[in-house]
C-alpha cells in the first residue's frame, strides 16, 4: 500500500487545510491488521514483523482490517533522561529476528502513528482518497478504542516476557 512521503520545500505551505507532523528518528512502517494476524512492512514492502514482533504483539487488539501508517521507535535512556535513538531503531531494523528480540527486551519499541490508510467499520477499506481530517477523527477512535492493554496484575504485557502471574493458577478458595 503506497503511503505519503515527505518532501523538502523551500517555504512552508499555509491556510487552514493543511496539518503538519513532527519528525521522529524511527523506521517507517506500515502495520496490517488483518483477521488472522499483524503484519509490518517496511516502506519498500519488505516483511519486518519478525524485526518488530513487540509492535505486532500489542497492535493485535486493533480491529481487524485496520492498516495504519507510523514510524517504529525505540526510546533509550541517557542520565535518566529518555529520548528516540535512530541508531537502536537501526540496529533493530537491520538485525535478525533473534536479536531483534534481545533488542526488544532491553528497549521495547513504540509505534508513532501518523495516518489510517484502511479501516473497514469506518465505512471505506481505503481511506487515503478521504480528507486528512476524517482519516485523523478516525485514528483517534481506533486508537482510544484499543487503550492501553496489560496484564490482570497491572503489569504491561510483553511479547518477550510474559508476566509471572499469568502461569500461575489460582487455588480454589
Amino acid at each position: 500500500m503506497d503511503v505519503a512521503l515527505a518532501r523538502p520545500v523551500t517555504q512552508l505551505p499555509t491556510g487552514s487545510s493543511w496539518a503538519y507532523e513532527i519528525r521522529v528518528d524511527g523506521h517507517r512502517t506500515v502495520l496490517w491488521r488483518t483477521e488472522d494476524i499483524v503484519r509490518l512492512q517496511s516502506r519498500t514492502g519488505r516483511d519486518v514483523t519478525a524485526l518488530w514482533m513487540d509492535l505486532a504483539v500489542a497492535a493485535a487488539h486493533l480491529p481487524p482490517g485496520v492498516i495504519l501508517d507510523g514510524e517504529a521507535v525505540v526510546y533509550v535512556a541517557d542520565d535518566g533522561n529518555a529520548r528516540i535513538s535512530f541508531e537502536a531503531a537501526q540496529s533493530r531494523a537491520l538485525s535478525r529476528p533473534c536479536r531483534a528480540r534481545e533488542l526488544a527486551d532491553r528497549h521495547p519499541a513504540t509505534y508513532v502513528v501518523f495516518d489510517v490508510l484502511a479501516h473497514p467499520a469506518a465505512g471505506f477499506a481505503d481511506l487515503r482518497p478521504r480528507p486528512y481530517a476524517e482519516r485523523h477523527q478516525i485514528l483517534l477512535d481506533v486508537l482510544t478504542d484499543v487503550g492501553r492493554r496489560s496484564c490482570r496484575c497491572g503489569r504491561p504485557r510483553t511479547w518477550t516476557r510474559p508476566c509471572s502471574c499469568s502461569r500461575r493458577s489460582k487455588a480454589p478458595a
